[in-house]
Parts: C-alpha cells; sequence; structure tokens
C-alpha cells in the first residue's frame, strides 16, 4: 500500500528534524577535534553515533508510524503498531568522518508487511550540506541553510555524463572479465572522478549522470556494498530520477529484502548510472550481442 500524504508529511517531518540535528552534532564534532586535536578521533565519533541513534529513536517513537529502526548492528523496536521500517546507515565513511573531509548517510522508509521501500534519501555533508528525498517517481533535493532544509529542484539524472566512478586500485582483484572490458569503453570518452565517500560518488552521478562501478572482487565475491542499507535506497533514488542501477545482470530493486536477520547485511554488485552508460553495458554483458565501438 502506497504511503499516504498525511503520513508522508509526518516522515518528512521525522526525516528532517533528524538530520537537523545531525548536523548540529558533526559540527559540535569538527569543534571537539579543533580544540582537542591529539584526542583520539574514533571515540569522537563513537559518540556522535551513539547520540543521533538515540535522537533518532525519540523522534521515531513521536511519528507513531515507525515499527522499528533498523542498523547495521542493531533492529531497535519502536511502536509495535506501527507501519513502516526506518533503515539508516548513519555514516558512510569513517576515513572521511575522521579526517573532517565530505561523507553522507543513507535511509530508507519500507513498508512492514510488503518490505517495499516508499521513500529514500541521503544527506551528504560537504562545503554544502544537501538531502536528496526521493518517492514515487520522483527524487527532490534540498539544501540546508538557516538550520532548515529549502527545496532547491526535482532531480532528473542526465542521460549522458562524462565521468566514471571506480577503485581502479582493486582492478586486478574483480572477478567479473566484462566489467574490464566495460572500463576500457568507457575511459574511451570519460574521466574517472572519485572518492572514498559513496554517498560523494552517488550524488555526483545522481546530479551530473555518468556510471559508479562498484564490482565483486577476490576479496570481496560477493561484492561489497551493502545491499539494505546502500544499494537498495540508492537503486530506488536512482530509478525515481531517471537512472539505472543493477547487480550483474538485474536491477537492484528486483532483488527482494532479506527474509532474516542473518542476511539483512548481505552485499551485492553494484553497477549505477545515467541511461547512455547502462546501455553500454548491457550491452558487453549480453552473450547474444557483439559490440562494436
Amino acid at each position: 500500500m502506497p504511503i499516504s500524504n498525511k503520513e508522508s508529511n509526518v516522515i518528512f517531518h521525522f526525516i528532517t528534524k533528524v538530520y537537523r540535528e545531525y548536523i548540529t552534532d558533526i559540527n559540535e564534532y569538527i569543534q571537539n577535534i579543533k580544540s582537542n586535536p591529539k584526542k583520539n578521533r574514533l571515540q569522537f565519533i563513537s559518540n556522535f553515533i551513539n547520540k543521533i541513534t538515540l535522537k533518532i529513536i525519540d523522534s521515531a517513537n513521536e511519528t507513531q508510524l515507525i515499527k522499528n529502526v533498523v542498523l547495521s548492528d542493531n533492529n531497535i523496536s519502536i511502536n509495535k503498531k506501527g507501519k513502516f521500517l526506518f533503515v539508516v546507515k548513519i555514516i558512510d565513511s569513517i576515513d572521511n568522518m575522521e579526517s573532517c573531509q565530505e561523507f553522507g548517510s543513507i535511509f530508507s522508509i519500507i513498508d512492514n508487511t510488503s518490505k517495499d521501500i516508499l521513500m529514500s534519501g541521503c544527506l551528504h555533508f560537504s562545503y554544502l550540506v544537501e538531502l536528496v528525498l526521493a518517492k514515487k517517481k520522483t527524487a527532490e533535493l534540498y539544501t540546508f541553510s538557516e538550520n532548515s532544509f529549502i527545496k532547491t529542484k526535482n532531480i532528473k539524472t542526465p542521460k549522458i555524463g562524462n565521468t566514471y566512478i571506480a577503485n581502479e586500485g582493486k582492478q586486478k582483484l574483480w572477478k567479473e572479465y566484462h566489467i574490464n572490458q566495460y572500463l576500457d569503453k568507457i575511459k574511451i570518452n570519460h574521466n574517472l572522478v572519485y572518492n572514498k565517500s559513496l554517498i560523494s560518488n552517488f550524488f555526483h552521478i545522481l546530479l551530473k549522470g555518468g556510471v559508479l562501478l562498484c564490482p565483486s572482487d577476490l576479496e570481496n565475491p560477493n561484492g561489497y556494498i551493502e545491499l539494505v542499507f546502500e544499494a537498495l535506497p540508492m537503486a530506488f533514488i536512482i530509478n525515481n530520477s531517471g537512472g539505472i542501477a543493477k547487480d550483474k545482470k538485474t536491477d537492484i530493486l528486483n532483488i527482494k529484502f532479506p527474509s532474516t536477520k542473518k542476511k539483512i547485511k548481505q552485499t551485492t554488485n553494484f553497477i549505477l548510472g545515467s541511461q547512455n552508460e547502462l546501455d553500454i553495458y548491457n550491452n558487453v554483458i549480453n552473450p547474444s550481442l557483439v559490440y562494436f565501438d
């Protein structure tokens, strides 16, 4: 069942409240680092995660719509009568946060019965603080200014991009030869852009087009992108903005939400990008076609 307008407004208020407090706590972390440069930054980050987790729980309780808050290491019961799961990855790159570089957070609102994604989004913390929020057939960009999120525009991912994002340091470990074939073709007229922050990379493709490659490798035979906390929400956003997300051959959104707690941490291959770049990818991996430049 789709989310109602009333429920959508409550959820929007919940999300923006959580991320206003998130930004406040991030700024507090940065000030602590500046005033205590020799102290253990990971302890500050741990304190931040604990604080924001408690704030998420309190805010979720207020909505009366959230049944569970699902974190990578915990599934917290909120309201037995709630209809939705709030699935959240609080920080996408500990390394980037530790060094006060750009990083982000990603979330989904999931129907507790059908396990369908009803809403998804991510926060990008950089020199600009931006929030993307996607619902069926729409993806909206908000900019944080004067303690509030102001809608900037509806997002339409360009059909053609000129950049690719991949960790080429792992190229020798990639399991699938077709990924190397694809990269060779893309490199001809695309430039490399790369950041340790998955959210930063995702924002670049979402707004400017191109392709993001996160294939499996010998160290991560099932891929290293978390299905529930990263791949599904990003796929939902990009699909609603005109782009495409796949594992190897299957659309990410066709992968079922895990049925057990043990599988909640499962990982996947992840190829995301503009229509043109994914058309090229499909031609490379399709064994029934011969692809020519």
